[in-house]
């Protein structure tokens, strides 16, 4: 089976940069994940929660009419969920929805795309290889002209601030390679900033230093590891490309051991954690 084809997503290539066998495990051969139910339930949310944010910024409406319209476009998914199930998805668009809708960033910054498909060439060995992915929000900022890159989170794990700065998070800065190079190639970015929903929060991500962080509520503590020179989100670019080429060129090779980055993602996230041999391997290690 040829693994690496002329396309491949961010999100499949950060699965891969997590762990090799968690990639195997859900986008080679496919298996439906041990505890399936809770699986779909999560996969679920993070689809239509990401809906919900697209028609609230592009077609504004009270959120009881927004729940009718999800549940139309959704039906077919929702209906094998326990009612509590749906219950729980519900409360959690409705907290997004308001988190989204109040925020102080809707009062002065612009926003120029919602969803926004990309399709991003790389070279990979003598070939090229295109990154694909969808960019939830992308921002103007009415003083400087400058673009900004949002990614809503609905999981309650994200990257650290210190994983963005060492390189080992790809998606933020690959999204504004794809923004700088096929959308607005006259712009310079602002940055790029993760949206966690479940607490509303702004607070992960990586801005120029022009920028007046006191728009996004980032806490005090954060700022000085947010912000960043333009040298800086230039090699935060860079880097990230580079590694894109080297995690597509090893994607290539099939190799797809339990070779997890992190081992606290692995307890926490990881479907498949009762199936791999990673544990194992690290007391075999210990012991020998």
């Amino acid at each position: 089976t040829q693994i690496l084809s002329d396309r491949l997503s961010i999100g499949k290539l950060e699965t891969f940069s997590q762990c090799p066998f968690l990639f195997f495990m859900e986008h080679v051969i496919d298996l439906p994940a041990p505890d399936d139910t809770v699986m779909l339930a999560k996969s679920l949310r993070g689809s239509l929660i990401h809906r919900a944010l697209d028609l609230c910024v592009t077609k504004p409406m009270p959120f009881s009419d927004l729940w009718a319209v999800l549940c139309d476009e959704f039906a077919k998914n929702l209906m094998p969920l326990l009612p509590v199930a749906r219950e729980e998805i519900e409360r959690e668009t409705a907290a997004a929805y308001q988190h989204v809708t109040t925020h102080a960033l809707h009062q002065s910054w612009k926003t120029i795309a919602v969803e926004w498909p990309f399709h991003l060439p790389i070279t990979v060995g003598d070939g090229t290889v295109i990154l694909s992915g969808r960019v939830d929000r992308i921002l103007e900022d009415p003083q400087t002209g400058r673009f900004l890159v949002i990614d809503y989170k609905t999981s309650s794990y994200l990257p650290s601030t210190a994983s963005l700065l060492d390189g080992d998070a790809l998606q933020l800065p690959l999204y504004i390679a794809a923004v700088n190079t096929l959308l607005l190639p006259d712009r310079a970015p602002a940055g790029a900033m993760y949206w966690n929903l479940a607490d509303g929060e702004i607070k992960i991500g990586l801005l120029h230093e022009s920028i007046d962080t006191h728009v996004f509520d980032i806490p005090p503590r954060s700022v000085a590891q947010t912000k960043i020179s333009d040298e800086a989100l230039a090699h935060w670019q860079e880097n990230a490309l580079a590694q894109a080429t080297q995690l597509s060129t090893k994607l290539s090779q099939t190799d797809f051991k339990a070779q997890p980055k992190n081992t606290d993602f692995c307890a926490r996230i990881c479907a498949w954690k009762r199936l791999c041999q990673y544990p194992w391997m690290e007391r075999q290690r210990e012991n020998d």
